[in-house]
């Protein structure tokens, strides 16, 4: 049973909402397609697929169908092939992956075949998961519309115009009204309007290759962002969106890959679960299964990876338990990295799960964005409402699973004078994994 419900202010979510799904995911999606549109200029092209624009449709009820074919059968996902795959390091999780899924529509009347790039707003999803979520104070089909309209006027008012002319050029907002009955002599599928918006599209891009424009690369105008937006409505995203997906169900997921890899191991495999190191030698460092490590830098900080912030933490790249999910549109592959962690005291070593949250490296985008009116100031601010929200109202509000499953560790790293006036973050972590092995011995 909930013990509390975390409040939610309505007027938060949406618009926060909208700049962390810019900022932390859709601007690097248009970049990548924006260079690819740049590395491709001049080759030859597949008349009937459009790789130099990506569609982001939004429903007019706010629904965020997990893909365009349960919401139309015309519309199908290449789930083989993506265009485009980008590996980033992002806050703690090294290479992680964005894909961009390619979709085939095929014309009901005609049988003509489109190819296209595009996506419904995953983070649409996350306001109505919070929405129904009951350990939230915001759970009215009404709060829902209103977040939902406010996300939309953000995005599409605010946002997107205030970008680079080259960087409008590589997308388009779809509004299609999914509220219209079948019935009414005005409908339209989805799959049509889209059919007819891509073919214009083709048709217009074959005429830019025989006559390319260029633009100059300046902002529009600033975005302003509300200062008690983005920190506690983060924490919201960041949980629905994120740590509630991936908590349930990992520890056992994570015992079943220390299995595995034990196997492959002892048979002398050589494979993802058991890289050259573990070949006929000791088996690894044992993993930390029973809880994912949240760590929370006071400086709102999101390293890219944990190396490059203490050099006794280490990644494989190779070493994660996957979990999939469809999402938006397509399938999101959720990749839980394994690190290991080297105790520069006594040279023990551990494996466990975690991160720096995302959300933190999505506000240090704003806060580096000129288009955005957010300070350094204001990022720290933001980063201790995070912090708050999440471990005294999110975390309590959830069930002994979920509670149980995340440790958040807040790590100060603002302390310099003396440099050595605290452990590292690398002695945090394993004493407190220490502490709950011992506790787990003395229990059994």
């Amino acid at each position: 049973m909930n013990q509390l419900g975390a409040q939610v202010r309505e007027d938060q979510l949406g618009k926060g909402a909208a700049s962390r799904f810019y900022a932390g995911y859709f601007k690097k999606i248009l970049k990548a397609i924006k260079d690819h549109v740049k590395a491709t200029m001049g080759k030859k092209k597949d008349p009937l697929f459009l790789d130099s624009t990506i569609l982001l449709v939004f429903l007019q009820s706010g629904k965020c169908p997990p893909t365009f074919f349960k919401f139309d059968d015309s519309i199908m996902t290449i789930k083989h092939k993506n265009m485009l795959t980008l590996n980033l390091d992002v806050a703690g999780q090294e290479k992680r992956p964005y894909n961009i899924p390619v979709h085939r529509i095929t014309d009901p009347e005609t049988f003509d075949e489109v190819y296209f790039l595009g996506e419904f707003p995953a983070s649409l999803n996350t306001l109505a998961a919070i929405a129904v979520d009951p350990a939230y104070d915001f759970n009215t089909e009404e709060d829902l519309k209103k977040e939902i309209s406010a996300f939309r006027d953000k995005l599409i008012q605010e946002i997107l115009p205030a970008q680079d002319a080259d960087i409008q050029n590589v997308f388009e907002v779809v509004l299609y009204d999914d509220t219209v009955s079948d019935t009414d002599p005005e409908w339209q599928s989805l799959g049509s309007v889209l059919f007819d918006i891509l073919t214009r599209k083709l048709a217009a891009a074959a005429a830019a290759r025989k006559n390319p424009l260029f633009y100059q690369n300046t902002p529009r105008f600033q975005v302003q962002v509300r200062e008690d937006q983005l920190g506690y409505s983060a924490t919201s995203e960041y949980f629905a969106g994120y740590l509630k997906l991936i908590i349930p169900g990992l520890k056992t997921r994570a015992e079943k890959y220390v299995s595995d890899c034990e196997t492959e191991r002892v048979k002398g495999r050589y494979t993802r679960l058991c890289p050259p190191i573990c070949l006929n030698v000791r088996p690894p460092p044992d993993l930390f299964t029973s809880q994912f490590l949240v760590i929370i830098l006071q400086s709102g900080k999101a390293p890219p990876t944990f190396h490059s912030f203490d050099k006794n933490i280490t990644t494989d790249s190779n070493a994660y338990i996957k979990h999939e999910i469809d999402i938006g549109g397509k399938t999101r592959s959720f990749q839980t990295l394994i690190h290991c962690v080297t105790d520069p005291r006594t040279g023990a070593q551990y494996r466990f799960m975690g991160e720096f949250p995302a959300a933190f490296a999505t506000l240090a985008e704003i806060e580096a964005d000129p288009t955005f009116d957010f300070d350094v100031d204001d990022l720290k601010d933001q980063t201790l409402a995070f912090q708050e929200k999440l471990i005294e109202k999110i975390l309590p509000a959830q069930d002994e699973l979920i509670r149980n499953g995340v440790k958040i560790i807040v790590f100060d790293d603002t302390v310099t004078d003396p440099p050595t006036a605290q452990a590292s973050l690398a002695e945090v972590i394993c004493d407190y994994i220490t502490s709950k092995t011992l506790l787990k011995e003395k229990m059994n």
